[in-house]
């Protein structure tokens, strides 16, 4: 006998499913996975399994032994789960109207835009929904948040542009689940495997940057008649009902061509599904041809069993077109790994926090950012709204909210002190954080400052991209160190266009693609066959620690000390602690290549980029940074250097490519001449840039980002 059992998956980093349906570009996501990608990435994960799982998974879902729904959203609410399931697509005979008072009609007009926004529905309010539009009630909640959108804006590189890039952060108590349907409870354990493998490697698009990660939210439930949980109930009566004139699909749809010329009446909006397929032996993925698909929430007057391109498909539960796979026939093994701070790190969000959004106080050394909502608030109680808009437009450039709340008569009245005032804020939860300031010179004022990176749910995080970003100069930069004659041609292209920005980007696109694409058949380089696709690197996760404002502090060559800019940051406080998931796949058409197998390996290739930069730096600042650079002498307290502020050679590859020290200086200062015309790198004789981006605590200076790594493999 057949089983329906659901799996609750708890995302642990946020996903982008894109789809030329959301509008085909990386800015538009949807929040949802079809069933075909989630097929597509179990059969990817199969292959990775080793084995006959492929065949064997394949061969069970050709019969209808094995069959899923679409990824769904679902919450835990109350003690118990909330299933949901998409909106049917239906057009309900609406019960004659009488004559409506101007209230009344409003409040129908109200809930038909209501109801033509929602897009799920509970599985247990899923008929009272139908009465609704039967007779023009509205009787249901409305759609709770699942998740919330972000469209980030990021930088890439090696085009020299920034793009959008979309995607879904669940909220702590929501997530998605998958129905599954089996024919033999047997094949259950296999299952979760695959899908325990595809958690750690992530679904969904941008997953090379780390989306897409999850874990299983629950054991598997089993939905049966005598299921507690309303929902569990609710869906099993539906899954059991195959005699209703009309079915709904939970997955998305490929009808056989005879299914097609029955007849049978079909409601729902045919969906656009296209991608790549890439099997062992193939030198690229190949583009398919687009077909179209029916959606979940199609409706029809009988159940039909669909196909997985031209073989026979599932029954009951309809589902997929055919597998489009990213890969196949990989070894990824994954590992835990937490990311220390040794000292203040930072990426920026592109968020900038003005005067009038903190609170710097220079006697504790503290400053205190406001929640803008609650802080409006404090001043409308207080009737001191226009007074500080007064204020701001008074002091421009010299405002500083301190000394504006320390000298505000009718708060002193109230208060007695600032101090008094700051702790009132904070019991009212106008001040959101409290973060220690880094500074050199810590009496001056601070300006603008660049704001950290954060998920949806408020918490600093450091990007999978980021990471695999300084992962990729330090394996390139190895790479090219270990083979330099190899690439004697491309030094050559670059510095005969030093100077030139434009030339000089399209010379280093050109070197990075020679290095991280090998040929294919054609003789060209595609992005699909790049060796990286074998390192997967996941958002990292803030465990603990603290958050703190940093001023940059410039030591240039010749200069006996540091010279503070104006120029501060939120950084990650040193003793900070996150963790994030790695892959490494170690074929030699992914990370093999480079001789990387494991984590061991990749951490020594890190490494040994740290004392390649400590060996560039060390005889220009011999003189004055020996205690700055000892920090990264041996990598005696950094794996890496991350982040802004942590200098160009942490992202560059001239000083590994040029055979001579003279030569990466001059090719360095050409393009800093070009970039920077006030820098006054005409100087630069020795080392170019010439100065090291420091940051000053507690009487002592430190490099910017220094970080350390420990992993721990994850096995299945």
């Amino acid at each position: 006998m057949r089983s329906f059992y659901i799996l609750p998956l708890h995302f642990t980093t946020s996903v982008h499913f894109g789809s030329v349906g959301y509008g085909g570009g990386l800015e538009m996501a949807g929040m949802t996975c079809p069933a075909d990608t989630l097929f597509s990435a179990l059969c990817v994960e199969a292959v990775r399994l080793g084995g006959d799982a492929l065949a064997a998974l394949t061969a069970k879902a050709e019969i209808g032994d094995i069959a899923f729904s679409d990824l769904l959203p679902c919450r835990w609410e109350g003690g118990e789960w909330q299933w949901y399931l998409p909106k049917p697509v239906l057009s309900m005979p609406v019960k004659a109207e009488a004559r409506q008072t101007l209230g009344e009609a409003r409040e129908a007009s109200s809930f038909r835009k209501k109801s033509k926004k929602r897009a799920f529905l509970r599985a247990s309010e899923l008929s009272l929904y139908i009465d609704d539009l039967r007779f023009g009630e509205n009787s249901l909640e409305e759609e709770p948040t699942f998740a919330s959108l972000s469209v980030d804006t990021h930088y890439n590189g090696r085009l020299a542009r920034p793009y959008a890039a979309g995607s879904f952060s669940f909220a702590e108590n929501a997530g998605l689940y998958v129905l599954l349907r089996l024919a033999d409870e047997k094949d259950l354990p296999a299952v979760l495997a695959l899908f325990h493998l595809l958690g750690l490697s992530g679904i969904g698009g941008r997953r090379s940057s780390g989306m897409g990660k999850f874990e299983l939210g629950a054991d598997p439930i089993l939905v049966s008649k005598s299921a507690e949980e309303e929902d569990t109930g609710a869906l099993y009566e539906l899954l059991m009902d195959t005699q209703a004139a009309t079915q709904m699909t939970i997955s998305c749809l490929l009808p056989k061509k005879e299914e097609i010329e029955a007849g049978i009446e079909v409601k729902g909006l045919w969906m656009k599904r296209s991608g790549l397929t890439w099997t062992p032996g193939m030198e690229s993925a190949v583009k398919e041809k687009s077909i179209y698909m029916l959606p979940a929430g199609s409706t029809l007057s009988s159940r039909l069993a669909g196909r997985i391109g031209a073989s026979r498909g599932t029954s009951g539960l309809p589902l997929w077109e055919r597998i489009l796979s990213g890969g196949a026939d990989m070894s990824m093994r994954y590992w835990k790994v937490t990311l220390g701070v040794y000292s203040p790190t930072f990426i920026g969000s592109g968020t900038t926090y003005k005067k009038d959004s903190y609170i710097y106080d220079r006697e504790h050394n503290q400053v205190y950012f406001l929640d803008e909502g609650k802080w409006a608030v404090f001043l409308g109680q207080h009737g001191l709204i226009d007074d500080f808009a007064q204020a701001l437009t008074r002091e421009l450039a010299r405002f500083d909210l301190f000394f504006y709340l320390r000298n505000q008569p009718q708060l002193r009245r109230t208060y007695g002190s600032v101090w008094n005032v700051i702790h009132a804020m904070q019991d009212d939860g106008v001040i959101r954080a409290e973060e220690e300031y880094y500074a050199a010179d810590r009496n001056g004022r601070l300006n603008d400052v660049a704001g950290f990176i954060r998920d949806a749910e408020g918490n600093p995080y450091v990007p999978g991209s980021s990471l695999k970003g300084a992962f990729r100069t330090a394996i390139l930069t190895s790479e090219i160190r270990k083979n330099q004659r190899l690439y004697q041609s491309d030094w050559m292209n670059l510095k005969q266009a030093a100077g030139k920005k434009g030339e000089m980007g399209r010379a280093m696109d050109a070197l990075e693609k020679k290095l991280a694409i090998p040929l294919n058949q054609e003789g060209k380089r595609e992005m699909v066959d790049s060796y990286f696709r074998g390192l997967t690197v996941s958002d990292a996760i803030w465990e603990e620690g603290n958050l703190c404002v940093a001023a940059k502090c410039d030591l240039s060559v010749d200069a006996d000390d540091t010279h503070q800019v104006a120029l501060f940051r939120e950084c990650l406080d040193y003793d900070t602690k996150l963790t994030f998931t790695l892959g490494i796949d170690d074929d030699p058409r992914a990370m093999g290549h480079f001789g990387i197998r494991d984590f061991q390996s990749l951490l020594c290739v890190l490494r040994d980029f740290v004392d390649f930069q400590y060996e560039i730096l060390a005889h220009p600042f011999s003189q004055n940074a020996v205690d700055e650079l000892c920090d990264i002498k041996k990598h005696q307290k950094a794996d890496l250097l991350l982040g802004g502020g942590t200098g160009f050679l942490s992202k560059t590859l001239v000083y590994a490519l040029a055979p001579r020290r003279e030569d990466a200086v001059y090719v360095t200062r050409k393009l800093m001449e070009a970039s920077f015309r006030n820098g006054k790198h005409f100087r630069d004789k020795v080392i170019s840039p010439h100065t090291l981006k420091l940051v000053c605590a507690d009487g002592n200076c430190y490099l910017m980002g220094l970080c350390y790594l420990e992993g721990e493999e994850i096995r299945c």
